[in-house]
Parts: structure tokens; sequence; C-alpha cells
């Protein structure tokens, strides 16, 4: 493999993995600010998961015959 090319391709994959590694730092500093459904003890939070869930409403009956 020709030098240019070595070095243009280590260039690419480098490139890749700083950008992955920006995005991975933005949303990791930006998932302090979410709350979630379970607190540090482990235990689910029943009303916020109420809360979250989406409501979930039975479709037409349908007779099959």
């Amino acid at each position: 493999m020709p030098r240019w090319l070595r070095l243009f391709t280590f260039n690419k994959i480098n490139e890749f993995y700083q950008k992955e590694a920006e995005e991975y730092n933005k949303t990791k500093n930006n998932s302090s600010t979410k709350s979630t459904l379970i607190d540090p003890s482990g235990n689910i939070n029943k009303q916020a998961f109420k809360e979250a869930s989406p409501k979930i409403t039975p479709g037409p009956k349908v007779k099959y015959k």
C-alpha cells in the first residue's frame, strides 16, 4: 500500500473515531439533566412510569366466523 494511501486511510479512521467520541461526550453530558424512572437504589418510580407509559386503548371488536 502506498504511503499516501496509508496516511489518508489512517486520517479518515482517526476523524471517524474523534467524531464518535465527541458525540458520545455530548450525550453523556446531556444525560445528567434527564430524569430516569429508576432511582439510585434501584427502585422504580411508579408515578413517573405511569406518566411516561403510553395510554393503550383496546381496538374495535372483530367477530370471526
